[in-house]
């Protein structure tokens, strides 16, 4: 599937007309909340980039910990459900980003990548409005953790 087809039918799928701009990026927002900014950069062609940000200005509370509790999160990826946590420093925002590879994926994969992704946000959210060091370990879903291969 290409991109630009995979951003076209997940909007037929939500009675959307959704189609990526002259930057090659669109957004779609949730619940009048949480967006979720789809990219595909020319320099990764079959790759499609969804980000949602979870947190902005965390740092009055104490970058050390916040970063902290991100980088532990990001150990395997079952704490994101297999995205990743990033920080804009620029904006100040922390990112939950998930890329996914189009060229082998069906529509529904996409579907399930981006419901995960909301699903993840909204646990970020609620977890880093607490602080770090009053947030439980995001549950963990087996189904999320992505394979690797290992030799032994």
């Amino acid at each position: 599937m290409q991109i630009d087809d995979a951003i076209m039918q997940l909007g037929q799928k939500m009675g959307l007309d959704l189609r990526l701009d002259a930057n090659r990026a669109c957004r779609l927002v949730f619940d009048g909340a949480l967006a979720v900014d789809f990219e595909a950069p020319h320099a990764l062609p079959d790759q499609l980039v969804m980000s949602c940000m979870v947190a902005s200005d965390m740092f009055p509370r104490g970058r050390l910990a916040v970063l902290q509790s991100l980088l532990e999160a990001n150990l395997f990826g079952p704490s994101t459900g297999g995205g990743v946590l990033a920080l804009d420093e620029e904006r100040g925002e922390v990112l939950l980003q998930r890329v996914l590879d189009v060229s082998h994926a069906s529509l529904q994969d996409l579907v399930n990548a981006l419901e995960q992704l909301l699903t993840q946000a909204e646990v970020w959210v609620e977890r880093l409005k607490a602080g770090p060091s009053h947030s439980p370990q995001a549950p963990m879903d087996p189904s999320s953790v992505m394979a690797s291969a290992l030799r032994i």
